[in-house]
């Protein structure tokens, strides 16, 4: 991964990575890609401030004719939150990595806030952008 001349000049970085592979890998296995891309900007950037964004629920798909998997759906969102657990004992343990919950958004299909997310249920909409960005504000400030 290239990201010396991407991430040199920077003194915080904040990271917000999809959940594509969710559904596919064991959170382990998401966590160790997590540290990877974390010790890649630290190699380009030995002093950098990292703000790890955790991982957002999903919820339904409002499209209409959309299939929709509660099964599926619940599988993601608890796999996202053993992610968000490792994260946030990561963060805890190492210096210069900071954890963003985004309470915001709440946990799972059940507790999202779903104005904050698209009518698939995964992307979000503008106050949801709007909402992340403002959680890493407050953790600049």
């Amino acid at each position: 991964m290239a990201l010396s001349g991407v991430v040199l000049d920077f003194r915080t970085i904040p990271i917000h990575v999809g959940t594509n592979h969710i559904p596919l890998e064991d959170p382990s296995i998401i966590l160790h890609l997590n540290r990877y891309l974390l010790k890649s900007i630290w190699k380009a950037n030995h002093s950098a401030r990292i703000i790890a964004s955790g991982i957002l629920p999903r919820d339904v798909n409002c499209f209409e004719g959309a299939h929709n998997n509660v099964g599926f759906i619940d599988s993601c969102n608890g796999k996202a939150k053993k992610i968000n657990a490792g994260l946030k004992q990561l963060a805890a343990t190492t210096p210069l990595l900071e954890f963003s919950q985004h309470p915001a958004f709440g946990v799972d299909r059940r507790t999202s806030n779903r104005h904050l997310l698209s009518q698939d249920g995964l992307h979000l909409t503008l106050q949801g952008i709007q909402g992340i960005v403002f959680s890493f504000n407050m953790q600049l400030n």
